[in-house]
């Protein structure tokens, strides 16, 4: 605005001209007037006292008087309008009175202009509302008192509903008892001299359900009648824990694909880590995966989290069939066909998104994963299910160098006429029961088995004929055999056989049922022995070995036990 004379003065800065008073709180107008007044007053006396005074007074007079005209127009120069004491030029160190800056006269509040209380109160409003960062004042409660649209948008409700509300009503249901937290660190911090100043990580869910992070900054500033409020300053952490969300789960799935490849080496079982590494990495409930069987048929070859392991499905059946003719995987939530493609296998009680997906290799589905969550997923691009297809894609070359590599391993320890373990087989076996025997305590019984004649039947009848008698003897007593017990190939005509879990009483008359089993009128001897406590395996079947010879030697066709075996059984006749 402009005042009376011309100068141009903002509103509030000061009171108009004709009330403008020095840096002492002198009237600089009316000094200035008096000044000039007495200026003049003097210069007309001058003429008229010279003539007076003596010849040699007169010029000292004169003088004197000139330097005090000279000092009253200094005097009214520095009283003039606009111009600054010494003292108030930035800088300055003291003044004509030897005053330091502390000795300067200051203002109390109550001589604060109103204006320019009005004035900072607005630059203070307008800066709390135009701040990018989140800023909200609280009262002594820990209730929105004031919030400015920054962190109104960061929780995604307009001002006038956060006001009057306390920060829990908004944050996550895990971080319940955060802001009782906040509240008792403050008030420590206060009672132990310090600045009372908190930081913390808060989430909170916007109503449409987004979740957003924020690193907040709580201070203790007064409130109306000596009570506590605070402050909180919010910077939204939103984006940067999604950046850094991204990044931990690639590297999770990196590692995750390294340890399934590394099975193709170690040996290890390929199913049981791709089932667990997809479980952890897509935080799923169950991981099915399923392979295909005789008939056409899918059998569930490994599962965690659903009690479904060894269930076949018919083909065609459910999501599985459609995806082992498609290649195609398939989303499916609560609205979908198949009980979320389980089909008449049922699915987790909780789940409320499967996704499956095939694994191939070179091109050819050569299993299907099945995985389920107990949350609704949002398609294809969600990071879960990303995940889940990051390790499909090595899955399916690791699945089938495992089966390779299981063919390899079976065709070793498998004898080819026959069909049963060979002598390297049995050893593997073999060592499996002596752990069952030694965890559990049950008994365990090795016999051996000799074909009687064999050579004179191959020399009568041929080599030919004579593998198809071992191989049908074989057939025949793997039927008749528990499914627990082992038998092998030791060698020629010479089989060997555990029975784990069964005691010599018991033995003798499985292993007569199985001497009459020998086709073509043939015959065999059969020599048995049970594990004591205190031998080793070996030592077992060499007591084992010399019944054999025993019953060769008493007539063949019969099955004898070792000595401290008191039962011993012979043939008819």
């Amino acid at each position: 605005m402009v005042d009376s004379t011309g100068t141009e003065r903002l509103a509030g800065t000061g009171p108009p001209p004709e009330r403008q008073h020095g840096p002492s709180g002198i009237d600089v107008r009316s000094v200035r007037t008096s000044a000039v007044g007495l200026s003049v007053l003097l210069i007309c006396l001058v003429p008229l006292t010279l003539p007076e005074i003596d010849g040699f007074w007169r010029l000292p007079v004169g003088a004197a008087l000139g330097v005090g005209v000279l000092i009253l127009l200094w005097c009214a120069w520095l009283l003039r309008p606009g111009a600054k004491s010494p003292s108030m030029v930035p800088g300055d160190t003291g003044d004509a009175g030897g005053r330091t800056p502390g000795d300067r006269p200051t203002c109390s509040t109550a001589e604060v202009d109103p204006a320019m209380d009005r004035h900072w109160r607005r630059c203070f409003t307008e800066v709390f509302d135009t701040s990018p960062v989140g800023v909200a004042l609280f009262d002594e409660h820990c209730i929105f008192v004031r919030v400015n649209p920054a962190l109104a948008e960061l929780l995604g409700r307009p001002a006038g509903e956060l006001i009057g509300h306390g920060p829990g009503e908004f944050g996550h249901s895990d971080d319940v008892g955060q802001v009782d937290d906040i509240l008792r660190r403050m008030a420590e911090s206060v009672a132990a001299g310090g600045d009372g100043i908190i930081r913390a990580e808060r989430r909170w869910v916007r109503p449409d359900g987004e979740l957003r992070t924020g690193a907040l900054s709580v201070s203790p500033v007064p409130g109306p009648e000596g009570r506590r409020w605070m402050l909180s300053h919010v910077q939204d952490l939103t984006e940067r824990k999604q950046v850094e969300s991204v990044l931990q789960q690639s590297q999770a799935t990196l590692t995750a694909v390294a340890r399934v490849a590394r099975c193709v080496q170690s040996g290890e079982d390929p199913r049981q880590v791709l089932a667990a590494e997809v479980r952890w990495l897509a935080q799923a409930i169950s991981v099915c995966i399923l392979e295909p069987a005789e008939a056409g048929r899918l059998t569930v070859s490994h599962c965690v989290g659903h009690r479904v392991l060894g269930t076949r499905l018919r083909p065609g059946t459910g999501a599985p069939g459609r995806i082992w003719l498609s290649h195609q995987p398939e989303l499916i939530d609560e609205a979908g066909p198949d009980d979320w493609g389980f089909g008449s296998v049922t699915a987790p009680t909780a789940t409320a998104t499967s996704w499956w997906q095939p694994l191939l290799d070179n091109g050819t589905v050569v299993a299907v994963l099945a995985v389920t969550w107990d949350r609704v997923l949002s398609g294809a691009a969600d990071p879960s299910v990303l995940a889940v297809q990051l390790l499909a894609e090595e899955a399916g070359s690791v699945l089938t160098a495992a089966r390779v590599r299981m063919e390899l391993e079976t065709l070793a320890e498998t004898d080819a006429p026959t069909g049963l373990e060979n002598r390297r087989g049995w050893q593997s076996s073999l060592q499996e029961l002596i752990s069952w025997t030694q965890q559990t305590g049950e008994p365990l019984t090795l016999a051996l088995v000799d074909l009687d004649h064999l050579k004179r039947y191959n020399d009568t009848y041929g080599h030919h004929e004579g593998d198809e008698l071992l191989r049908n003897f074989a057939a025949r007593a793997r039927a008749m055999l528990r499914k627990a017990d082992v038998i092998a190939r030791w060698g020629g005509e010479e089989f060997s056989i555990g029975l784990p879990g069964c005691a010599a009483g018991d033995a003798a008359p499985l292993l007569d049922r199985l001497r009459v089993l020998v086709p073509d009128s043939q015959t065999c001897s059969i020599g048995y022995a049970t594990l004591l406590p205190t031998e080793s395996a070996s030592q077992c079947l060499v007591r084992a070995d010399a019944m054999l010879y025993r019953a060769k030697r008493e007539g063949r066709n019969r099955v004898i036990g070792s000595p401290d075996v008191a039962q011993q059984t012979s043939a008819d006749g």
